[in-house]
């Protein structure tokens, strides 16, 4: 039965092609979203996800090459704090799921779940998700850092060497801060950075 999700968005990040597909066909006919769009790591998500204007469900493999693990989900929930995530994982240890909750992730699932049990943890995870909070500060404390660099005109590399943080993790957070400035490049960031009184380190 389709969802109240009918016109949302949903992705699935997983570097296994059968479970993307599988994850896709579940979220399409079960959940009756309109779109699910489906990357092999957490920079390809990047990617598709800034420019969906309605992301309610991220699907995460914990383990994939490049960025990963609670820090990925990290990066990712700060970038996109209005969507759920559900991870993934092969590893079903009480301190990973603790470290993936406390990352942001809504729920945890193994990936030896039965198609039912995987269908039910993301029906739970979905219902218990309330509204985006309105009044939410249009950046965060380490997306400033990172606004701050952009403004000087550094590099994604030379934001990564300032403020101390990988690459992928720096281009999760330049997503946010475009998506929650409502800007389409690094200019137009900083911009409406200084039009929100957001003031810039020099």
């Amino acid at each position: 039965m389709p969802s109240s999700r009918d016109t949302g968005s949903a992705l699935v990040v997983d570097d296994h092609a059968l479970i993307r597909q599988a994850m896709q066909l579940m979220l399409q006919d079960s959940f009756g979203f309109a779109r699910v769009l489906l990357a092999r790591d957490l920079d390809e998500a990047l990617m598709l996800a800034r420019d969906l204007p309605a992301l309610g469900l991220a699907v995460i493999d914990l383990t994939m090459p490049g960025l990963a693990g609670p820090p990925g989900i990290e990066a990712f929930h700060l970038a996109f704090p209005e969507t759920t995530i559900v991870v993934l994982s092969g590893t079903t240890d009480a301190a990973t799921i603790e470290a993936v909750r406390a990352a942001g992730a809504i729920s945890f699932v193994s990936k030896a779940s039965a198609p039912d049990e995987i269908e039910a943890a993301l029906r739970a995870a979905l219902a218990t998700t309330g509204p985006p909070v309105v009044d939410k500060p249009p950046v965060t404390p380490r997306q400033r850092e990172v606004l701050s660099c952009l403004a000087r005109g550094l590099s994604t590399k030379e934001i990564c060497r300032e403020v101390g943080l990988a690459e992928g993790t720096v281009k999760i957070h330049l997503a946010g801060l475009y998506r929650n400035l409502g800007a389409r490049n690094r200019t137009e960031a900083a911009l409406k950075a200084r039009q929100l009184g957001i003031h810039l380190r020099d």
